[in-house]
């Protein structure tokens, strides 16, 4: 993921830009949550799409 962080297309935006990324979580109710919160913000911060509501525990 550091290496996304840093690299950039050739018209300068993140390599994930425009892109779309999923992630499955399994555990309980709290566990689930913030696992989901914390993976959710570091892939949106890179660059990927996150869809409002795209997850469920």
């Amino acid at each position: 993921m550091d290496t996304m962080m840093s690299g950039t297309d050739d018209d300068d935006r993140p390599v994930a830009y425009n892109r779309v990324a999923a992630v499955v979580v399994t555990g309980d109710e709290d566990g689930a949550h913030h696992v989901i919160s914390e993976i959710s913000s570091t892939i949106a911060e890179i660059g990927y799409t996150v869809p409002r509501q795209a997850w469920t525990y």
